[in-house]
This record gives C-alpha cells, structure tokens and sequence, in this order.
C-alpha cells in the first residue's frame, strides 16, 4: 500500500468503492476479467491428486510393516501418523476460513477448494481487495500446515534411521540426527512464529490496508526455505556414508544406496521453492502466481519425504508375497540390514575394548535379545540353570522355558578284555 494511505479516514462509499478495486492493473484492459479469471486448475489438482495417492499409498504401507508385520509402535510411528493426521482448513461460503482437525489426505480439499473458490495460478489483477484476506489467510494456514507436516515426516525419518542404524552406542551419526531433529524444530517453529505474529497488528497480513507495520517477509522466506534445503540436502547424504562402508559387494550397496537415494526428489522440489521466491519481487510481483508456485513446490517436496519415510519399510509389508520382482529388493534391503548391525556392534567393540559388554553373560540384568530384519526385540531373561545328568533321552516336556540352554551328549562302550598267557608273556619280555 501506498505511504500515508488510511483506510479508515475513507467514508463508507470511499470504502466499498476501495474494497471492489484492483488490487493490481493488468498489462492491457482486454486482459481484466474479475468475472471468471483465467486459472490452471486442472495442473494443480492433476499434481494434488497424484500426490494424495503416494502419500496414502506409501503411508499404508509403513502401517502393514510396523503394525501388522512387527506388531510395533515406536516413537517413530507416532511422530510419523502426526505427520499424516493434521489440521486442515475448508473455506466456507461467507469466503471465511476455519480450521478443523481432519486427516492429511483431506487437508487437500484446501487445494482443491481454494482453486474453485478464487483459483490457481490466477493473476492478481483479476481480483479485488476484498478477495485478498480470503486469498491471505489460506495461504497462512497451508503454510503452517506445511511446516507441521514436514516438521514431523524429517524428525520421523530420522528417529527411524537412529534405530536403523545405531544399534547399539551413541556414534557421530546419532549426534548428526540430533543435531538435525533440533535444527528442523527450531526453523519450522520460527516459520510459523513469525508467518503468525510478523505484523503488527496481526490483522495486517491479512488485510494489507490497515495501519501497522510488518517484517520483511521476502527476506524471512527465502533464509527458511534456502535453509529447508541444507537440510535436506544432509538428510540425502547423510545414511549413503555408513551404507558404503559396508564390507559387501558393490551391487548390493548400490541397491540400498539407491532406497534410500528417494531424497533427490524432496532435494528438487525444496529447489524449486528457492528459486521461486529469489526471482520474485514481493513488492511489484503476482502474490497469487507466486503464492500458486511455492504451493505446489511445497506440496512435492511433502510427498516426496513420505516416500522417504515409508518405501524402505516395503519389503517388510511384502515378506511372504508373490514377489513380482521385488524378491531381489527385499534381499537387499534384509541383507543390508543384518550387516549395518553387525557393523555397528563390531566397531562398538573394538572401541570400547569390551566386547563382552554386547552379549551379557548370564548372571546379568540384560534380556537376550532377537535380531530380525531391521528390528531387535526382547525376548526372555537369562538365568542360571543347575547342571543335571539323565541316561534318558531329552523330551519337550523336560525341557525348561524359553532362553540358551547347552546340552553335551555322552556315548560309553563297554567291551570284555582279550589276555592270554602267550600275550603276558610276550608283554613281559619287552621288559626283561
């Protein structure tokens, strides 16, 4: 808005004539049309529909796994269906927008309702002031939608690849993941602080024309989503150093490489943000067309962490299924698996000195534990068994509860001794 401009010392007609005015002038008057702007709805919705699917498909799938498979729910699972499961907004016909606890796969009917209420990739130009709190405050919300869900769906990626792989002790890479989970909340928690409290008062990102002031909210943007790449771009790299250092065949660790290699994807899309917000002007440019790019880019990069987050859990959904193909895949990921364990546990014994420390004895408090494909669970406590002998043969009934039990089998034969006189004294003359 123009310096020195008061909306309120307008009288009432000044007003509603402000109201249904422009906002923005078009390149040639032949190009206004406020009646039914130009949009490209059927792009987004195309785009929203594809990635409503993966994201449900894939999100079912990290369910059979952990669920129906592993018979779990970690702290992983829960921060992961945080990520699915969110608010949502729904714009009603007084053109108000009011939230309402829905799950992620209809949080797209704000998409889909925003582009048949105003539409995307519409030019401002066709619409008017009073549009603009509608336009305004749906963008608010999917923005802190966004950074909820993609909050979430990186922490639950990286607390899964902590159990993955650090088994055992606190390596350089647990501290790399901490480090990352305290870095995502920290910035997605200023994203939202300051896309909800930026102007004061706060009526005024939503209605440009009242009195106040506001931060500089190209330069806000740009540093969060630039840094939303950096780390991205070490949550890409970040398991391919300890998958390469695996003392298997090259083929194999290409295989696994490439499972988790699905954040190229996220990497492009959180690209196509940054580029989109460097090269515009907030100032002079389209906020729709802008607003219209960052979304869709935003909503790329979200389908493309859940795919990060559920694919690898795919061979363990489809163990004991018609392969298809997939056979090799499962191999590779359950293979990979056991060695990145076996790995760990070694390196952690060669350091500590002790490694003894990783298969407690008997006499400790520790619960021997089943490795499985990617998973450990307890099983049952040690205890000391009294040793005994029986000449019977071992039953199942006599056999005691779950835990290691070592048996020794004894075979005697008994036979008559063959001595006679001419033996006696055949022995005896070697000795005279």
């Amino acid at each position: 808005m123009a310096e020195g401009f008061d909306f309120y010392a307008l009288t009432p007609e000044e007003q509603g004539q402000f109201l249904d005015s422009s906002p923005a002038s078009p390149p040639s008057p032949d190009l206004l049309n406020m009646a039914n702007p130009p949009n490209r709805n059927l792009l987004v919705f195309s785009v929203v529909s594809v990635g409503l699917f993966l994201s449900t498909l894939v999100f079912a799938i990290r369910a059979i796994a952990r669920h129906c498979r592993m018979k779990q729910c970690k702290i992983a699972d829960v921060v992961a269906a945080l990520a699915f499961v969110r608010c949502s907004s729904c714009i009603s016909d007084d053109e108000k927008i009011s939230p309402s606890p829905i799950f992620y796969v209809t949080h797209t009917w704000t998409l889909y309702s925003f582009g048949l209420k105003l539409g995307w990739f519409a030019h401002l130009y066709n619409f008017r002031f009073r549009d603009l709190r509608t336009l305004n405050e749906c963008f608010t919300l999917n923005r802190t939608f966004y950074s909820f869900s993609i909050w979430s769906v990186k922490n639950a990626i990286l607390l899964d690849w902590i159990r993955l792989f650090v088994p055992v002790n606190k390596n350089t890479f647990y501290w790399l993941c901490v480090t990352l989970i305290v870095t995502n909340s920290g910035l997605y928690v200023s994203t939202i602080f300051t896309t909800h409290f930026g102007c004061t008062p706060r009526e005024k990102a939503w209605e440009p024309w009242r009195p106040g002031s506001c931060i500089n909210t190209h330069t806000a943007d740009t540093f969060a989503v630039s840094f939303n790449l950096f780390t991205d771009l070490l949550m890409l790299f970040l398991p391919q150093r300890v998958i390469w250092k695996l003392h298997a065949r090259r083929d194999w660790k290409i295989g696994i490489s490439l499972i988790f290699s699905l954040g190229v994807l996220t990497c492009l899309c959180a690209s196509g943000r940054v580029y989109v917000l460097a090269t515009s002007d907030y100032d002079k440019g389209d906020s729709i067309q802008i607003g219209s790019n960052v979304i869709i880019w935003a909503f790329g990069e979200l389908t493309a962490a859940f795919l990060v987050l559920c694919i690898p859990w795919a061979p363990k959904a489809f163990a004991g299924m018609p392969s298809f193909g997939l056979s090799t895949i499962r191999q590779y990921y359950s293979s990979a698996v056991a060695r990145i364990r076996t790995k760990s546990k070694s390196s952690a014994s060669a350091s500590t000195g002790a490694g003894n420390k990783l298969w407690p004895t008997s006499n400790s408090s520790k619960t021997y534990r089943r490795m499985g494909d990617g998973d450990v669970e307890s099983v049952v406590r040690l205890h000391d068994m009294a040793c005994s002998g029986s000449d019977k043969p071992h039953t199942t009934a006599s056999l005691p509860g779950r835990g290691i039990m070592a048996t020794t089998e004894i075979s005697i034969a008994a036979s008559e001794p063959r001595i006679n006189g001419e033996q006696d004294y055949y022995r005896q003359q070697l000795w005279t």
